[in-house]
């Protein structure tokens, strides 16, 4: 029964890919990261190895450089799957060394199909190895020096190759990680300023619905001044009638006095009609006296109205001001948010164009 090692972060992919191997009669590894495979594969040694490209670790390339690097893995075949199948991935695949390249999910039995056709060429690979008489023994007749015996630990290309790529890796993977953790920290002072910007626009907003207020309340407050122009007119005409009605009351008494010292009979008969008249002007002059009070006392109460409306009127012009002055202050912070976030925006593409740098040296 072949042995797999499945190694991903994902523990969907872990579960689905367990699933469909121990389906097609194989024995399942899982591994949760790139190290926790590499740390497997110090002990242990699959047929069969199966890595995510991206992992938050160690990716798919370490580890597949990683079983190269090993005598006893060298030959184990490696299938990388990835979310995302182009020629960079293929490029990367084909200069770790892998065997292929899956895209996921899995469609329909593409694992099982693929995990079987690998291990059927690898065994039609090693079939002569095992079977052929002069594959183990030499033409000389001499059986204790096969041909196709590993290298010796003591060959210096192999001690001299062995530690150069592993220390490559090892710079890699410092790199990659310090990589990880700068945009880690990019990330979150870029949401940091995403945040403020937001808080910012919403002030900006809520100045801008207080302004539209104050537009509102001083339109208010100029026809209150309308009313108060027009009740001044009102009382102007009011103590012209009083005036008039101070005359007619005096003359109402010089009649009266007159018509006391007339003894003539068409005198009093002439007074009489004369006093009925005024007494009757003076009678509509009060009625329209007691009219024009009862409208200033109606417009009187407008005017505390509009006084308590020139009050809040003030109030709103000084928070108003204040607001302008914060609205000021705010779009300066969001310009300088805007220029940290382009800043860190920048970081991270460099960051990125870093962390794919080391591969292509190598590759040059």
């Amino acid at each position: 029964m072949p042995k797999v090692l499945v190694a991903d972060d994902s523990i969907t992919v872990r579960k689905v890919a367990e699933r469909l191997l121990t389906e097609a009669g194989m024995e399942v590894a899982l591994a949760a990261s790139g190290e926790e495979a590499m740390a497997y594969l110090s002990t242990e040694h699959p047929d069969f190895i199966i890595s995510d490209v991206i992992m938050p670790d160690k990716s798919g390339y370490d580890v597949c450089r990683f079983v190269r690097s090993q005598a006893t893995l060298a030959d184990t075949p490696v299938l990388l799957i990835s979310g995302i199948v182009n020629d960079e991935v293929s490029r990367q695949a084909e200069s770790c060394r892998a065997n292929g390249v899956l895209k996921k999910p899995f469609q329909g039995a593409s694992l099982q199909d693929r995990v079987r056709d690998m291990l059927a060429k690898q065994t039609e690979k090693e079939a002569p190895i095992v079977t052929s008489p002069s594959a183990t023994v030499p033409s000389n007749g001499d059986a204790s020096a096969p041909d196709l015996a590993p290298p010796s630990s003591e060959d210096p290309s192999v001690i001299m190759s062995g530690p150069k790529a592993y220390r490559i890796t090892e710079e890699q993977l410092q790199s990659f990680r310090q990589s990880s953790t700068r945009i880690k920290e990019l990330e979150s002072l870029l949401e940091e300023e995403k945040g403020r910007s937001a808080r910012m626009s919403e002030q900006v907003e809520q100045a801008t619905q207080r302004e539209g207020r104050i537009g509102e309340m001083e339109a208010s407050l100029a026809a209150y001044q309308r009313k108060i122009e027009e009740l001044s007119a009102h009382g102007e005409r009011l103590s012209g009638v009083e005036r008039r009605n101070l005359e007619l009351e005096s003359l109402v008494a010089e009649l009266r006095t007159a018509s006391m010292t007339v003894q003539t009979p068409a005198a009093p008969s002439e007074n009489h009609v004369t006093m009925e008249a005024l007494q009757a002007l003076l009678s509509d002059q009060q009625q329209r006296l007691a009219e024009l009070a009862r409208e200033v006392m109606t417009h009187g109460e407008s005017s505390e109205r509009f006084k308590t409306l020139e009050l809040a009127l003030a109030e709103e012009q000084t928070r108003a001001s204040n607001l302008a002055t914060r609205c000021t202050d705010l779009e300066q912070e969001l310009v300088r948010a805007n220029g940290r976030a382009e800043e860190c925006a920048n970081l991270l593409e460099k960051i990125g164009r870093l962390a794919g740098s080391p591969d292509e040296g190598r590759n040059r």
